[in-house]
């Protein structure tokens, strides 16, 4: 499944990443990389998500958002 169909207050887990090397970099550095556990907090105007990742929040684009597929924990 997608994160941008995942509902909201879900937890699940990045199983895999389909973007380029510069854009997963960049997410790598936000501590977002297969394995991470997240959760989809918020759906905003224009496909943006706000997704929890322990503590932090972290604003995801659209296409960002499809291109990570998760799983349920």
């Amino acid at each position: 499944m997608l994160l941008s169909d995942c509902p909201i207050d879900k937890n699940c887990e990045i199983v895999s990443v389909n973007l380029s090397d510069d854009e997963t970099l960049r997410l790598c550095e936000l501590g977002l990389r297969i394995g991470s556990k997240l959760r989809v907090c918020q759906y905003c105007p224009f496909g943006s998500l706000l997704i929890s990742k322990g503590t932090e929040r972290i604003g995801i684009s659209p296409h960002i958002a499809k291109s990570l597929v998760v799983k349920y924990i």
